[in-house]
């Protein structure tokens, strides 16, 4: 595993985001689910990409936790896989499979 990146504040965020964009041609994101886990919110992701170098598509799975408080978010944190995601925000992957 890569060792995580740390970003604080929205101008951090904002210049993290268009690190990870910079090598893509092409780049889509797209949203399999939304999972409720009490103040944090966990997106099963799909990401798409060509890179500007040429070649084929690229597919990654991205699972991401978004953390709540006071109403805004606290923290934002993405993972290789959704099984991690799910594992870091308390939640049972097996069961959130199922849709309980």
């Amino acid at each position: 595993d890569a060792p995580a990146e740390r970003h604080w504040g929205v101008e951090a965020a904002i210049a993290a985001l268009s690190d990870h964009l910079a090598p893509w041609d092409e780049y889509r994101n797209v949203v399999e689910r939304y999972i409720d886990a009490g103040d944090s919110v966990v997106a099963l992701t799909h990401e798409y990409g060509k890179a500007r170098n040429g070649g084929s598509e690229v597919e990654l799975e991205v699972g991401m936790v978004w953390t709540f408080a006071g109403g805004k978010v606290n923290r934002v944190e993405s993972f290789g896989s959704h099984e991690q995601a799910l594992r870091s925000a308390g939640l049972d992957p097996a069961a959130s499979a199922r849709g309980a």
